[in-house]
C-alpha cells in the first residue's frame, strides 16, 4: 500500500508497521519524519528505498531520522543541488551508487552503525573530505586518509581528490577513484597487492603516479608515471604525463581511460597488446603510431578519443590507425573491401554491422581480433587470405547468414565461439595446421552437415559442435586424445561416429541428445563413461564397452529407448544413479562379479526389463533364489527389481527406486520381514493395482507410490508414523485409504492429484499436515485434527468438490492459496485462534457465500491479507466462550498476532479451565507441577490433573496418580525440594528467521514481439516450456532446487527452440507436467521468500506473469515481489563495448557474466536449471566482489 503524506511518498508494511520512502519527485528542503500516522496506525519510517530521490536535481537538503536503517541503490543519484547530508547513526546499509552525481556534495561522514557500503556509493569526482567515525567496526579512515577503507580486508573502496593511501593498504577496490577529476598525484604504497578494475579511470587531472620501492606486485619503472604489473609487464594505470617503458608488453584495459589531457604517447616496439578501452575518452589524443609489434587491439580501445571523434579519420564509415582497422560504423552495408596495407583487424571492429553482406580481406592482414565480425547477421561471404595466422575468439559469432568459409593454412586453432551461432553455415574446410578446436567453436551451427577434422587435432573442447543438429557425420582422427563436455550435444542428425582408440578422456554429456545415433564403441583407453554421456540418444541400439571401463556415471545412458541389451566388461566397478533410467527396450541385464557399487534408480523406468542376474562370486551383490533382482548382501536390501521379480523372504529393505517406472508391474508380494521401503520404491508403477504393506513399516517414504495410477485402495500398517512428501501423489484411481492412529505427520503433497479420493479421515494423532490434498478434485469431506496449528499454502488447492470444512480450534494460520479454487465450498467458520490468513487463501471459491467469525471479531479478520475485499461474506457468529478463551490463551502464549504475554496467557487458561476446558486444565497442571510460568504448587497441579482426568484427557490420570504418590513422599519426608518434569517442552517463537532468496529462470517457445508490453498482452509473450528455481539463504546455502518441464497444451515447441533447450515436443509430452501444477509449486516458494533474482529477470517475470494471467489473472504476488537482476547489475563490471558512439556497455549475457567472474563457461547452458544455478553462483560472487 502506498500513501503520500506532506509530499513524501511511502510504501507501507502493515505486518511490521513500517514505512519506506519510495520514488517520487522531490525538491527544496525535505524532512523525513521518524513515524507517520495512517488510518489510526503508527508506522515507523525505517528505509529510503532504491531510486527514492533519483534525479531530484532541485533537492537542496534532507533530514533523515534515526529510525532509518537502509539507504537503497541510486537513492540520491543525480541530486546535483544537495550540498550536505548527515547520515544518522542508525544507518546500517548504504546501497551502490546511492550518492553518485551529487556534484554539490563535498564532504561525507560515515557513522559507526554502517555495516555495508555498496559499489560506487559516493562520487569521488566531487568529494574533498571523507571521514569514518572511530567506533565503526567495518570501515575506517585511518591516518586521516580521506578515504573509506574496509577494515577486515585493508581495501580502500572509496577515495577522493585529497586521499592519501595509507601504508598498510593491501587492495584498492574497483572504481575506488573513478571520475576523481581533481586528483593530480597518487603514491601506491609497497603494501598494495591488488588494484581493482577502473580504480583510477577518468582521473583526468592525474599528472603524477608513483609506486613505492619494495612493492612486489606493481612498479613504476624508470619514473614512467604509471602503474605496471611487474610479473606480466602490463601497464595498468596511466596519466597524462605517462611514458611507456620499452619493456612493457601489454597496455591494460582502460589504462589511459579518461585521460582527456593526454595529447601524445609513444608505444614502444615491445608492446604486443592494447587492452579494451585502453585510450577511451582521451579526447586530446589526435594521433598515435601503432607499431608492427602489436598483435591485438581490444574493443573500443580508442573509442571517444580525439582520433575516434575526428570525422576526417573515418573513411566510408571505417576508422583506420596506421595499418590497423580499429572500428566501423554500424550502418556499414553491402560489400566492403579492407584497405590493402591493413595488417590487423581489431576486436569488435565490425560488430553489429547487420547490413554488411560481403567482406574482402587483403593479403596484408595477419590477425582478426576477438568478436571482430560478431552479429554481422547479413554477412554471407568472406574470403580469408593465407596471410592470416590468427583468428581470435568469437570472430564470426552470430554471423547467421554465413554459409561457407575456407580457413587459411596458418591457423593453429579454432578458438572459443569463433563460429558459434552461424546458423546458415553448411560447410567449412579446416586446414591441417589446426591442433585444437576450442570451447563453443561451432556451437549452434545448425545447418552444418559434415566436417572433416584434420589429423593434427588433439583436443575437441567443450560444446565445440553442440547444437549442430544437421550434422550427419564427422570423422575424428587418431590424433585426438580428449573430447570435452557436450562436444557433440544436440547433434540430433548424427547417425554414427567412430571414437579412435587413442582417446583417453570423454567428458560429460558429449553425445547428449544425439537421438539419431544408433551405435557406439567405447575405446579401451576410457576408464569412465561420464555423466549423461548418451542422455536422450533414443536411437542408440548397440553399445560396445571395451574392457578397461571401471565406472558408468549418473544417467550415462538415460532415455536410450532403443537399447535392448548391453554387455558389461569384467573391469566394471561402479554403476551410478539412473545410469540406464528410461531405457524402455532393455530386456535383460547381467551384473559382473567385479561390480562393487550400484546406486539407486539405476534401472528406473526400464519397463521391459524381465531378467536381472548377478554373476556368482560377486562379493557385495547377489540375485539369490533366481529372484530377478539385485540384492545388497550386507543389509539384505533389494535395490533393483523388474516385472518378474520375486522378493525373497530374507529381504529386510526395499531400496530407493527399486521398482521405479516398472509400468507393467501389476502386483507384488512383500515379505513380512521387510521393515523399510525407501523413497520412490514403486514410483510410476502405473499398472500396480493392489499391494499389502508389511506390519513393521514405520514410514511411507517420499514418493513411494507416486504415479501409481491404477492403485485403488491401500491399508497403512498400524506402526506407521510418517507419510512423507508425495507418498501417494498422482494415485489417480485411489478412492480409499485408511490412516491409523499411529500417524503423526502427513507431509507436503502426500495425496496431491489423487483425483478419485472422495473422503479421508485423519486421526487425532496427526500434529503436522503439509499441503497434502492439492488437486484432489473428488474430495468431498476431510477432517483436520485438533492439534494442527497451520493449514499450509495450497493444502486444498483446486479441491473443487469440497463443500464444507471445519477448521479446528488449534489452527492459528491459514496459508497462501490454502482453499484456492474450492469452487463448491459454500461456507466456512474461522475460529478466533486464527491470527493470520495469507493472500488468496479463498481465491476462486466461486460458491462461497458465508465466512463465519466470532461476534466482535469482524474488523480484526478484515485486516488479514486473505480476507481483504471479502467484507460482504464475513458474518459474525456466537462461539462458545470456552473456545474463545482457549484460543486467546494460545495466541498470547506463542505471541502469534499479539505480543507474547505469559501472564495474560495464564489468566485466559485459568478462565478456560473454569469453563471446563480439559486442555487448559492439563497445561496448568504441567505448569504448576514443574514451576514453569507459575510458582510450583503440587496441590494445584494435582487439582488440575484430576479435572483433566475426568474426561480421560491424554495421560492426566497417570500423571495425577504419580503426583499423588510424590506428594505423599514429600509429606512423609517433610522435604520441600521441587519436582521437575524433564520432558516438558513448551513452544517458543524465538527462532530467528533468515532472509531467503529465490533464483529462477525460464525457457520459452520463442521471444516476445514487444518487450515493453505488460503481462495481460497474452498474444505478445511466449509460452513457458521449462521453469526452474533455487531457494537459498543469505549465505548462498541451498534450501531447495526444482525444475519443471511444462506439458505443451495448445501449442507446439518450435524446432529452433527444441534444439537450443533440448526440450522437444516429444520430451515435453513425456516428461512435462500441467502448467497449473508447475506454477502452483513455484508460487508456493515465491510466497516463502523476500527477494527474487534472475538474469534478465524482467523477461522471466513477464513470461511467468503472463502464464498466471492466462490461467486466472492472479499474477500480483509475483510481479510485486522485490527483485534483483544480475544482468542489469553487472553492466559496468562486464564492460562489454556496445560499439556505439556514446561509449556505453551492452547488457551481458549470462554466459558472458559467468565467464567474466569465473574464467570458464558453466555446463548445460539453456537448460533452465543450469542457467538458474549459474545465476545463483554469479549473484553471490558479485556480492563477494561488492558489485551488488
Amino acid at each position: 500500500m502506498e500513501v503520500t503524506i506532506e509530499n513524501i511518498q511511502y510504501e507501507l508494511d502493515s505486518l511490521n508497521n513500517t514505512a519506506s520512502v519510495i520514488q517520487s519527485e522531490y525538491a527544496g528542503d525535505v524532512v523525513i519524519p521518524a513515524q507517520i500516522h495512517v488510518n489510526g496506525s503508527i508506522y515507523i519510517v525505517n528505509s529510503i528505498e532504491n531510486d527514492a530521490f533519483n534525479d531530484c536535481s532541485a533537492l537542496t537538503s534532507i533530514v533523515i531520522p534515526n529510525t532509518v536503517t537502509f539507504i537503497g541503490k541510486f537513492a540520491f543519484y543525480g541530486c546535483s543541488s544537495l550540498t550536505s547530508i548527515t547520515i544518522p547513526n542508525s544507518i546500517t546499509n548504504i546501497g551502490g551508487y546511492a550518492f553518485i552525481g551529487c556534484s554539490s556534495l563535498s564532504a561525507i561522514t560515515i557513522p559507526n552503525s554502517v555495516k555495508f557500503i555498496g559499489p560506487c556509493a559516493f562520487d569521488s569526482a566531487y568529494l574533498i573530505s571523507i571521514e569514518v567515525e572511530t567506533n565503526n567496526t567495518t570501515y575506517d579512515s585511518r591516518n586521516n586518509c580521506n578515504a573509506i577503507i574496509e577494515t577486515a580486508t585493508n581495501t580502500l573502496i572509496i577515495g577522493c581528490q585529497c586521499t592519501i593511501i595509507p601504508n598498510n593498504i593491501t587492495s584498492i577496490g574497483d572504481n575506488a577513484f573513478d571520475g576523481c577529476s581533481s586528483l593530480n598525484r597518487i603514491i601506491i604504497p609497497h603494501s598494495v597487492k591488488k588494484i581493482g578494475e577502473y580504480a583510477f579511470s577518468n582521473c583526468s587531472s592525474l599528472a603524477s603516479i608513483k609506486v613505492e620501492t619494495g612493492n612486489t606486485i606493481y612498479d613504476s619503472r624508470k619514473d614512467c608515471n604509471a602503474i605496471i604489473e611487474t610479473a606480466t609487464n602490463t601497464l595498468v594505470v596511466a596519466c597524462k604525463n605517462t611514458f611507456i617503458p620499452d619493456n612493457v608488453v601489454s597496455i591494460g584495459d582502460y589504462a589511459f581511460g579518461g585521460c582527456n589531457s593526454l595529447s601524445f604517447i609513444t608505444i614502444p616496439d615491445s608492446v604486443k597488446r592494447i587492452g579494451n578501452r585502453a585510450f577511451y575518452k582521451c579526447s586530446s589524443l589526435m594521433s598515435i603510431t601503432i607499431p608492427n609489434s602489436i598483435i591485438s587491439i581490444g574493443g573500443g580501445a580508442f573509442e571517444n578519443s580525439g582520433i575516434y571523434n575526428n570525422d576526417s579519420n573515418w573513411e566510408e564509415g571505417v576508422l583506420y590507425i596506421n595499418n590497423c582497422l580499429i572500428a566501423t560504423n554500424e550502418n556499414l552495408c553491402g560489400i566492403y573491401t579492407i584497405q590493402d596495407n591493413t595488417r590487423l583487424i581489431g576486436d569488435y571492429a565490425f560488430r553489429y554491422c547487420e547490413s554488411l553482406k560481403k567482406i574482402i580481406i587483403p593479403t596484408s592482414v595477419t590477425s582478426i581480433g576477438k568478436y571482430a565480425f560478431t552479429e554481422c547477421s547479413s554477412l554471407a561471404s568472406i574470403i580469408i587470405p593465407n596471410s592470416v595466422t590468427n583468428i581470435d575468439e568469437g570472430a564470426f559469432h552470430e554471423c547467421s547468414s554465413l554459409c561457407s568459409i575456407v580457413l587459411p593454412n596458418g591457423i593453429k586453432s579454432i578458438k572459443c565461439s569463433t563460429f558459434s551461432s552461424c546458423f546458415d553455415l553448411t560447410s567449412i574446410i579446416l586446414p591441417n595446421s589446426i591442433s585444437r578446436i576450442e570451447d563453443y567453436a561451432f556451437y549452434d551451427c545448425s545447418s552444418l552437415t559434415s566436417i572433416t577434422i584434420p589429423s593434427g587435432v588433439t583436443n575437441i573442447n567443450k560444446h565445440a559442435f553442440s547444437g549442430c543438429y544437421c550434422l550427419t557425420s564427422i570423422n575424428i582422427p587418431d590424433s585426438v586424445t580428449t573430447i570435452e563436455e557436450e562436444a557433440f550435444a544436440g547433434c540430433s542428425s548424427l547417425k554414427s561416429i567412430i571414437i579412435p582408440n587413442n582417446v583417453k578422456s570423454i567428458g560429460k554429456r558429449v553425445f547428449k541428445g544425439c537421438n539419431s545415433l544408433s551405435s557406439i564403441t567405447i575405446p579401451s583407453c576410457i576408464i569412465k563413461i561420464e555423466q549423461e554421456m548418451f542422455l536422450d540418444c533414443s536411437s542408440l541400439a548397440s553399445v560396445s564397452i571395451s574392457n578397461g571401463v571401471r565406472s558408468i556415471e549418473e544417467a550415462a545412458f538415460c532415455n536410450c529407448r532403443s537399447l535392448a541389451s548391453i554387455a558389461f566388461p569384467k573391469s566394471l566397478k561402479s554403476i551410478k544413479s539412473k545410469a540406464f533410467s528410461g531405457c524402455t527396450s532393455l530386456i535383460s541385464i547381467t551384473i559382473p562379479n567385479s561390480v562393487e557399487d550400484i546406486d539407486m534408480y539405476v534401472f528406473d523406468s526400464c519397463k521391459s526389463l524381465t531378467s536381472i542376474e548377478v554373476e556368482y562370486g560377486n562379493a557385495r551383490y547377489d540375485s539369490r533364489e533366481n529372484c530377478n533382482a539385485i540384492i545388497l548382501k550386507s543389509i539384505n536390501g533389494l535395490i533393483a527389481g523388474c516385472i518378474n521379480t520375486r522378493i525373497p523372504n530374507s529381504i529386510s529393505i526395499i531400496g530407493a527406486g527399486a521398482f521405479s517406472g516398472c509400468s507393467f508391474l501389476t502386483s507384488i508380494n512383500i515379505p513380512d520381514n521387510v521393515f523399510e521401503i525407501a523413497e520412490g520404491a514403486f514410483r510410476n508403477c502405473s499398472s500396480l493395482a493392489s499391494i499389502t504393506l508389511p506390519n513393521d513399516l514405520i514410514d511411507i517414504a517420499k514418493e513411494t507410490f507416486y504415479g501409481c495410477s491404477s492403485l485403488t485402495n491401500i491399508i497403512i500398517p498400524n506402526r506407521v508414523k510418517n507419510i512423507e512428501e508425495k507418498a501417494f501423489s498422482r494415485c489417480s484411481s485411489l478412492c480409499s485409504i485408511t490412516i491409523p492412529d499411529s500417524v503423526i505427520n502427513i507431509e507436503h503433497q502426500a495425496f496431491q492429484y489423487c483425483s478419485s479420493l472422495k473422503s479421508i479421515i485423519i486421526p487425532n494423532s496427526v500434529k503436522s499436515l503439509g499441503n497434502a490434498f492439492g488437486n484432489c478434485t473428488s474430495l468431498v469431506s476431510v477432517n483436520i485434527p485438533n492439534g494442527v496449528m497451520r493449514i499450509e499454502n495450497g493444502t486444498f488447492y483446486n479441491c473443487s468438490s469440497l463443500t464444507s470444512f471445519t477448521i479446528p480450534n488449534s489452527v492459528m494460520s491459514i496459508g497462501f492459496g490454502a482453499f484456492y479454487g474450492c469452487s463448491s465450498l459454500v461456507s466456512i467458520t474461522i475460529p478466533d485462534c486464527v491470527t493470520n490468513i495469507e493472500e488468496q487463501a479463498f481465491q476462486d471459491c466461486s460458491s462461497l457465500q458465508k465466512i463465519c467469525v466470532s461476534k466482535g471479531e469482524k474488523a480484526r479478520f478484515l485486516e488479514m491479507k486473505g480476507l481483504k475485499g471479502r467484507a460482504a461474506l464475513l458474518v459474525e457468529c456466537n462461539n462458545e466462550e470456552m473456545a474463545i478463551l482457549l484460543n486467546l490463551a494460545k495466541a498470547y502464549l506463542l505471541g502469534i498476532g499479539v505480543s507474547q504475554d505469559i501472564t495474560q496467557a495464564t489468566q485466559y487458561y485459568i478462565q478456560a479451565a473454569e469453563k471446563g476446558s480439559d486442555e487448559a486444565a492439563y497445561l496448568l497442571a504441567e505448569w504448576y507441577a514443574n514451576g514453569v510460568n507459575l510458582t510450583q504448587d503440587i496441590n494445584k497441579a494435582l487439582q488440575y490433573y484430576e479435572q483433566a482426568a475426568q474426561s480421560s484427557y491424554k495421560d492426566a490420570s497417570n500423571q495425577a496418580e504419580q503426583l499423588q504418590r510424590k506428594l505423599e513422599q514429600l509429606r512423609y519426608k517433610e522435604q520441600k525440594d521441587y519436582f521437575i518434569n524433564d520432558n516438558l517442552q513448551l513452544p517458543t517463537n524465538t527462532q530467528e528467521l533468515t532472509k531467503k532468496y529465490l533464483f529462477f529462470d525460464t525457457e520459452c517457445n520463442g521471444l516476445p514481439h514487444n518487450y515493453k508490453l505488460g503481462v495481460s498482452a497474452t498474444d505478445n509473450w511466449p509460452r513457458l516450456i521449462q521453469l526452474a528455481w533455487i531457494v537459498t539463504d543469505e549465505e548462498g546455502n541451498e534450501v531447495s532446487r526444482k525444475s519443471r518441464i511444462v506439458y505443451p497444451k495448445g501449442f507446439c515447441i518450435e524446432p529452433v527452440v527444441a534444439n537450443l533447450t533440448g526440450i522437444s515436443n516429444q520430451r515435453a509430452q513425456q516428461e512435462g507436467i500441467d502448467l497449473n501444477d508447475a506454477l502452483s509449486e513455484f508460487m508456493e516458494d515465491i510466497a516463502k521468500v523476500e527477494v527474487i533474482i534472475g538474469h534478465n529477470i524482467n523477461f522471466d517475470r513477464h513470461v511467468v506473469g503472463c502464464e498466471l494471467y492466462r490461467l486466472n489473472g492472479a499474477y500480483n504476488a509475483l510481479m510485486n515481489k522485490d527483485y534483483i537482476c544480475t544482468m542489469q547489475s553487472s553492466i559496468n563490471y562486464c564492460a562489454i563495448p556496445s560499439n556505439s558512439f556514446w561509449g556505453g556497455y551492452k547488457w551481458p549475457k549470462l554466459e558472458e557474466l559467468y565467464r567474466k567472474l569465473f574464467g570458464h563457461m558453466f555446463d548445460n547452458a539453456h537448460d533452465a536449471l543450469a542457467d538458474v544455478s549459474a545465476t545463483k553462483d554469479c549473484y553471490f560472487e558479485l556480492k563477494k566482489k561488492r558489485i551488488l
